[in-house]
């Protein structure tokens, strides 16, 4: 049992309650406590798991929660060509920072949590997991909105990247959305990203930003393209925001990634269940 300042049992509930009391008066950014035994050796005794040790216990606080309204519903792609949704909310004030955007992961939470037929305004209860990244607890589905004039937020059957058509499809877990056209910048762009950063070859000065340019002048459209920028030299110099340093800093990069050790290599090409591990 917990002691106050007068050396009296107080219990776990009354010191929990008071604990976080103060942390709200005082601001501390804390998210749960720690009960352990207070008999050192006795604790050692009881051993340990893969995961924790057996002498304490941890206690979650609830998150804390703030109303927002839905604005819309953002697609981001990875480099395999899923499309995960990004809800997009009116901004709000949580935890000492400003949100305004909170992923949904998928199709299957998306519909989970919003449910199966969003719509703009819909209120939606929002928190920070681990008190850093912004989810949506709830929202009040489409069936007990007491609005009549809704508009729904329909799921895209266009890429938003390259206008092909998109698919829906589903695994032993969940349902998701794909991008069909196997040319997609969207995929290009963050596989070439995957290959040249730090869980691929490593490649310094090839940013995402960079990356996008170089694939709008039309010097690369698959891994072997980047390993040839060499012979764009004399124009890339000359391009806004590039000179003769930083071109030949991302030139010599590249050509140590030539060096790279073979697991680096493998997982650089983004093989799906093939990461650095298993790599």
């Amino acid at each position: 049992p917990a002691l106050d300042a007068n050396g009296d049992t107080v219990s776990n509930d009354l010191f929990i309650e008071h604990l976080t009391y103060l942390a709200d008066q005082f601001s501390y950014p804390i998210d749960g406590i720690v009960f352990k035994f207070d008999d050192v050796e006795y604790g050692r005794s009881l051993g340990q798991t893969s995961h924790h040790f057996k002498n304490a216990m941890a206690f979650k606080f609830a998150d804390d929660t703030v109303k927002s309204y839905l604005t819309g519903i953002d697609w981001t792609m990875g480099r395999t060509g899923v499309l995960t949704p990004v809800a997009e909310f009116k901004e709000i004030e949580l935890e000492g920072s400003a949100i305004s955007r909170a992923s949904l992961h998928n199709l299957s939470i998306l519909w989970d949590t919003l449910g199966e037929r969003p719509y703009i305004n819909q209120e939606v209860e929002v928190f920070k997991a681990n008190m850093i990244i912004p989810q949506i607890k709830s929202a009040i589905p489409f069936e007990e909105c007491e609005d009549d004039l809704i508009t729904l937020i329909d799921i895209p059957t266009i890429c938003p990247i390259c206008g092909k058509p998109t698919a829906q499809k589903t695994d032993l877990t969940s349902t998701f959305l794909v991008c069909e056209n196997p040319s997609c910048e969207g995929k290009l762009i963050n596989r070439l990203d995957h290959f040249c950063g730090k869980k691929g070859l490593d490649i310094k000065g090839l940013s995402k930003a960079t990356l996008e340019k170089l694939i709008n002048w039309g010097w690369v459209s698959n891994y072997k393209d980047l390993f040839e920028l060499k012979n764009h030299r004399a124009e890339w110099v000359k391009m806004p925001g590039f000179g003769a340093k930083s071109v030949d800093n991302i030139l010599n990069a590249i050509e140590s990634g030539r060096e790279c050790e073979l697991p680096a290599f493998i997982a650089s090409l983004g093989i799906p269940l093939i990461g650095s591990t298993a790599s």
